[in-house]
């Protein structure tokens, strides 16, 4: 075995594990022609009323504005408006919007500084983006940087990206291999492989046609101006993406870097080769970092290195292998699977393996595949790959090689990637006065400013002011809470020079000795921001400058293209977007905590920021380590403390893998707090039983308090008494899934006896603390109050009895909002699992003061702690815990659960209630799930999945009558009746079902 380190523990501090999304990958690709568009390809078929308007967006210089000789402009025969005349003849019935915001003369860097005002804000669909003709007057590096910025932009907002290659230019021979305009073709082709965009290769076509012996003079009406006949060429290469045409010119391989030479060939296996290979749930093991941002060095590499570098290390001796099964073949179940895993690639290279290989293992495991082999070193780079054969008798090809690197020590400890820096640009720069500007970076996040600054004397200082708000034009200076503002002084030096700004710690989140997690070395200390108002500034500050202004944000890596969702309600839709974002912004401590006031994980946060992470990204070991801190790190409330269960059993059903069970196993089940159990069969914290011996048995220092809901003003009246309704739901719904823990293990006698605990605490909650003629629950045993808390938690847990489930949900809908943003994720699940869709959408979708619309309104672009500064005046504007609507529209509203651990088996139940059409894509670690549905004709409702290979889903629509009829691709089908629901089952691939209500 070859070791990376000889002194692993003396180079602790220089050397971390990471890797990030943007890198590219070794199995990066284009995005497949034939597939990519599919979504647009069936809007486009529609017709009225079933159709909507699909925008296509080309956004570049001169040749898309139509400039075919200077200074006539011929729009209606460049290629935007061609495309418009094409895909309208292959679509007679669809309703399209070909829009330019091409500006002749300009490049990259000027186009994405007005690319989020002047592009985005048109609602692309599709986003061609063509501006290699000008780059080269910036160089590729800029020019690089530039598309990065808009294609990382477009693709979270959702947009479909197709990249262009540039358009010939008479003073360069197009076969030219060393020319700059083929090289920012290579580019872009790179571009479009490392972010799976689409790529028209425009420059790929007429070098075609001068291979063929065309002459490229007659394509052009002037040096750099494509003619009509030039335009249309561009079309032929276009119009593939929108329709199932076959592309004119085909792009070679070689015009192709290696590790993407193999793009455009054609693959003879109906089962594909295995991607998304993991390590312990970590998929991107292979890449180096230089204090956050990408650089060129191997794992292998790292004993010559001297400079500060981050990568991932793997701290368990018996990792967990996990891998995406792909086939476009329907309702395709892997079978079996062979993992090889040497210490040296070549030896995989010739499928031989010195450390494990596991031959032929008959299974259907593709989540978390137990090491078997030789025993691991510490502080050694690994290599394995994986084939796998489905039901159909296929065998896969094997998989690209994978690479790893083990910890100085396997202590067990889940391993993480190191935090990531991003470079950042204002969105808009705005000047008050001379030599004063408001620079708005468009979003808050938490990060430090670096300036590129002129000055023309050594005694001027300028004067920095950092908000997360603003008023009356300028940074808000007293925001009031815990919203952030803070000053700063640079003094300047003569001359252009950059600056980077220290961001002081607070005595609160950031000093050694305090609970707070404190920011790594090579990040430096951050603050959250959204405003820069800069006085003293003598650098013209206009948005061609705005480079000169950086934010380096830090936040744990994060794939903004791994879920989308969109609907026809616009409100729904942006607070998706503000939860969507929350996950990313507030995980810049690589772990859950409760905002900028303290920095301190809570349990309370960490069980909707669980929930609200897995339905946007597939980063699940950032909530198993947050939630196994919290093991030996306990926070203070009671229902906290029981949240441990409910999260050890939500990693295991997202991610289908049982170490963590295994390993806190006894703390788990210490967790339930069966110790606090009195005669009456519940618990209390209040006769005596919080021992020492019992305080120890869950690791905690102090004394447990009932909690409720947080802030105490949100609590809706709630009466404490010794035994709490709240608690002791909890209290069931930790014995409940303790049971299924204990299954899982195969420890069959505790999981009978936890059952038994469970139904006997449900028993006696309906005894002591139901009101049967009101159809409640009182707060406690010892009071008439009712609250909404004391129904909404064991409506949730499935305490409530079915025949007063109605009752109970009468009385919930009649205390509204009752509870805080945290009570908010049992409220609404409870309400979605009883049924009621309608005020479940109502919540979600609402523009009263307690809502999620309400963050927005108030100017947060990430969630905040409480629904306004109303309510909790000293709130944070940065609180994962307000984000949970994020996850209710995914698991509640278009229904996607899982039903068997890993998503084996899981759930598709949208409930739309009066919702016209929506539709989702969420990670899952088996592979995307896409639904979409539409509801707008009243008793006709069509739903389309795309459901992952190796899974099966329990599809249940909603039904619209007693008597109806069900086709599933096209297919009639009877389905199964449960309740309001009709459930058939599906496979993997993509199906349409369509369901209608017959009157007679």
């Amino acid at each position: 075995m070859r070791k990376i380190f000889t002194k692993i523990d003396s180079m602790r501090n220089l050397i971390w594990i990471f890797f990030s999304f943007l890198c590219l990958p070794l199995h990066a690709q284009i995005a497949e022609r034939a597939t990519y568009l599919n979504d647009i390809k069936v809007e486009l078929t529609k017709q009225w009323p079933e159709n909507r308007t699909v925008n296509l967006v080309f956004h570049g210089h001169s040749v898309p504005s139509g400039y075919f000789k200077t200074p006539n402009v011929c729009t209606l025969n460049a290629y935007p408006q061609l495309v418009l005349q094409a895909v309208k003849e292959a679509y007679p019935y669809a309703v399209v919007n070909a829009i330019s915001t091409a500006i002749g003369g300009e490049n990259a860097e000027q186009g994405a500084v007005r690319f989020r005002q002047e592009v985005l804000t048109h609602r692309p669909d599709v986003l061609f983006i063509d501006y290699a003709l000008n780059d080269r007057s910036i160089g590729l590096e800029r020019a690089g940087t530039a598309w990065e910025t808009m294609i990382k932009e477009a693709l979270d907002a959702n947009v479909k990206v197709i990249l262009m290659t540039p358009t010939p230019d008479m003073t360069v021979d197009v076969l030219d291999g060393q020319s700059s305009l083929e090289k920012h073709a290579r580019q872009i082709r790179e571009l479009a492989a490392k972010y799976h965009t689409g790529l028209v290769d425009s420059y790929a076509a007429f070098q075609e046609k001068k291979r063929n012996g065309d002459d490229i003079e007659t394509y052009m009406s002037q040096v750099n101006h494509p003619n009509e006949k030039g335009h249309r060429t561009v079309v032929d290469s276009i119009i593939p993406w929108l329709t199932n045409e076959r592309e004119t010119a085909q792009i070679r391989p070689e015009q192709f870097p290696s590790k993407t030479a193999d793009i455009h060939q054609t693959n003879t296996y109906p089962l594909q080769a295995p991607s998304h290979l993991t390590t312990d749930m970590l998929e991107h093991t292979d890449r180096v970092f230089l204090d956050g941002y990408p650089s060129n060095i191997s794992l292998t590499e790292l004993g010559t290195a001297v400079e500060r570098y981050q990568l991932t290390e793997i701290r368990n001796g018996k990792p967990y292998l996990g891998w995406a099964v792909n086939s476009s073949r329907p309702n395709t179940l892997q079978t079996a699977y062979r993992i090889m895993l040497a210490s040296s690639p070549k030896l995989l290279d010739k499928n031989e393996a010195d450390l494990w290989d596991s031959d032929r293992t008959e299974s259907d495991n593709s989540v978390a595949v137990p090491y078997s082999g030789k025993p691991l070193q510490p502080s050694t780079v690994y290599y394995w790959k994986v084939k796998v054969w489905d039901n159909y008798g296929d065998e896969s090809p094997y998989s690209q090689v994978k690479c790893f690197a083990t910890a100085g020590k396997f202590d067990g400890v889940t391993a993480r990637y190191p935090l990531q820096i991003v470079d950042e640009y204002p969105s808009t720069i705005t000047p008050l006065a001379e030599n004063r500007f408001m620079v708005d970076f468009g979003n808050a996040s938490f990060g430090r400013l670096k300036l590129t600054l002129f000055s023309g004397k050594e005694t001027d200082t300028l004067v920095i002011h950092l908000g997360e708000s603003i008023k009356n034009g300028q940074v808000n200076r007293k925001p009031g809470g815990t919203v952030r503002y803070a000053e700063y002084r640079l003094p300047l030096m003569k001359g252009t020079h950059t600056y980077s700004l220290k961001i002081k710690p607070d005595k609160r989140n950031a000093t050694a000795g305090t609970a707070a997690i404190l920011m790594p070395d090579y990040t430096g200390e951050v603050l959250p921001f959204r405003y820069c108002e800069l006085e003293n500034c003598h650098t013209p500050l206009l948005h061609s400058a705005g480079h000169n202004i950086v934010r380096q944000t830090v936040y744990y890596p994060f794939d903004g293209t791994a879920s989308m969702f969109r609907s026809s309600d616009t409100v729904l839709n942006r607070v998706w977007e503000m939860c969507k974002y929350s996950v990313k912004a507030t995980s810049f401590p690589g772990i859950f905590v409760d905002g900028d006031r303290e920095r301190i994980p809570y349990e309370g946060d960490v069980v909707i920021g669980q929930l609200s992470r897995y339905v946007v990204d597939r980063r699940y070991e950032f909530s198993r380590f947050s939630y196994e801190y919290l093991v030996h790190n306990p926070t203070w409330p009671t229902e906290w403390n029981l949240q441990a269960v409910l999260l050890a059993w939500a990693d295991y059903m997202y991610t289908g893998n049982p170490v963590s069970l295994q390993k806190f196993y006894d703390d788990l089940k210490a967790k339930t707090l069966s110790g606090l159990t009195e005669s009456n069969g519940l618990i209390s914290t209040k006769t005596g039983k919080m021992t020492g011996d019992f305080l120890k048995s869950i690791h905690f220092r102090g004394s447990l308090g009932d909690i409720v809901d947080w802030p105490t003003g949100e609590r809706d009246g709630y009466v404490f008494t010794d035994y709490n309704t709240v608690v002791n739901a909890y209290h069931y719904q930790s014995l409940r899934l303790m049971s299924a823990i204990a299954g899982v293990l195969g420890k069959t006698q505790e999981q009978s006896q936890f059952a038994g605990d469970a139904q006997r605490v449900k028993n006696q909650m309906n005894k002591l603390l139901f009101d049967t003629e009101r159809g409640i629950y009182r707060d406690g045993t010892d009071t008439d109050h009712v609250s909404l808390h004391a129904s909404m938690y064991p409506l949730a847990f499935g305490i409530t009895p079915e025949k007063y489930r109605q009752k109970t949900l009468d009385f919930i809908r009649s205390r509204g909002l009752a509870c805080s943003v945290y009570g908010a994720q049992a409220l609404v699940d409870a309400v979605y699992d009883a049924g009621d869709a309608g005020y479940g959408l109502k919540l979600l979708s609402s523009t009263d003061e307690r809502s999620w619309y309400n963050m927005i309104r108030q100017g947060s672009t990430i969630a905040m702690e409480a629904w306004d500064d109303r309510f909790k005046p000293n709130q944070d504007w940065n609180h994962i815990w307000g984000a949970a609507a994020g996850n209710h529209i995914v698991r509640k509203l278009m229904g996607i659960e899982p039903i068997e651990p890993g998503f084996k088996k899981f759930r598709i139940k949208p409930q739309p209630a009066t919702l016209k059409h929506a539709e989702v894509k969420t990670p899952s670690i088996r592979g995307d799930i896409h639904v979409s549905f539409d509801n707008r004709n009243a008793g006709h409702f069509v739903l389309d999945v795309d459901i992952p290979a190796n899974t099966t889903a329990e599809i249940m629509l909603p039904k619209p009558s007693k008597k109806y009829s069900l086709t599933a691709d096209g297919i009639p089908q009877k389905g199964t009746v449960n309740g309001d629901f009709v459930t058939v089952e599906a496979g993997s691939g993509k199906h349409r079902l369509v369901i209608t209500g017959q009157t007679k």
